[in-house]
């Protein structure tokens, strides 16, 4: 809505003196659409705001009463932490190593089991392009459900 009017407004001004009391409407309607988009911000975010001040203030006066005893403690707390994120985040990444490792391993074998009729190779298009149109119809492997989706 605001949109339109500020576009009708825009409209009316460029017309002259005889646009003059509907622009002045659409002021009066732009100023109304204001008002009430920044009582609903305030009202939604003024809550919010005002306990992320709250707790800025309380962390600022724990920093301030701690003294350097207490600051140097907080970092070597922090540093910690990032140290022992950083051994976490090292031991899932030689994991994942190890298991590509095995993968390449063993050939590359596909990760899905399916089998499948090609129903458009890329190729063939009188655009190609680097892709298939694949009908899976049956899983293959240990634990597969003898279902067939998709057959006639």
């Amino acid at each position: 809505m605001l949109n339109k009017t500020f576009d009708a407004l825009v409209r009316r001004t460029t017309v002259g003196i005889a646009g003059v009391g509907e622009s002045i409407d659409q002021i009066q309607q732009l100023s109304t659409c204001a008002r009430q988009h920044g009582s609903t911000i305030a009202s939604q975010h003024g809550p919010r705001t005002e306990a992320t001040l709250e707790s800025l203030a309380r962390l600022r006066s724990e920093f301030a009463n701690a003294g350097w005893a207490g600051l140097v403690e907080s970092g070597q707390a922090y540093l910690v932490d990032a140290w022992q994120r950083g051994v976490l985040t090292a031991d899932v990444l030689r994991e994942r190593g190890n298991i590509f490792e095995a993968h390449e391993a063993a050939g590359a074998p596909p990760v899905l089991c399916y089998e499948y009729d090609i129903v458009v190779d890329g190729h063939d298009l009188t655009r190609p392009v680097d892709a298939l149109l694949l009908e899976n119809w049956r899983r293959t492997g240990a634990g597969a459900p003898q279902l067939a989706i998709g057959a006639d």
